[in-house]
């Protein structure tokens, strides 16, 4: 149940409506480069403190799932979107709470193409003006493979709480403990 503040904030706030935001032709977004995973760990674990030692769970993720997504402007990497693409058996175990966040079992992950039952958004690090970034990331998870799947988040920080529910997460009622937050899909 949110509290007093969080009900405040979810009906004073603007909502932006993820799936409704447009691509912003100042940035691009593509699958990351293996390359580009140890800097994309680095600046996550950076301004997401919870995402600490994250870079083998980055190259598991990217390696199976190819759903580690570099953001960039002018060529120069400046943001990053991790996200769990959750088969049946990933996402029972999410709201379970028995899914390993940090190193997540392959065999929770969707293989790329397989349509998920759930994408879980890992690491959303897309500081400073890069935020524009957002619309770009979300054409990505228009396609159709991932269009109709819910996404599902934690927010550990309070910019990433305050950017969430703009978006229009809300969070599960259920969930208080484990503060899972969804965002239902109209695809």
């Amino acid at each position: 149940m949110p509290t007093n503040a969080q009900q405040s904030l979810l009906s004073t706030s603007q909502c932006l409506e993820f799936d409704q935001m447009l691509p912003n032709g100042r940035f691009s977004v593509s699958t990351a480069a293996e390359k580009d995973l140890p800097f994309l760990a680095k600046m996550t674990a950076g301004h997401i403190p919870s995402l600490q030692g994250t870079y083998q769970g980055l190259e598991r993720v990217q390696r199976q799932s190819r759903s580690v997504l570099a953001v960039r402007s002018s060529n120069e990497l400046i943001g990053c979107f991790a996200a769990l693409l959750l088969n049946n058996g990933g996402f029972d175990h999410l709201l379970r709470g028995s899914l390993s966040i940090a190193c997540p079992s392959p065999s929770c992950l969707a293989w790329p193409g397989e349509t998920p039952a759930a994408i879980y958004v890992w690491a959303l690090c897309i500081p400073g003006l890069a935020v524009g970034a957002a619309g770009n990331i979300m054409q990505w998870l228009r396609q159709e493979t991932y269009a109709r799947a819910d996404l599902y988040a934690s927010p550990s920080t309070p910019k990433g709480k305050a950017f969430m529910i703009r978006g229009g997460f809300k969070p599960l009622e259920d969930f208080a403990v484990h503060s899972l937050w969804v965002y239902r899909r109209s695809g």
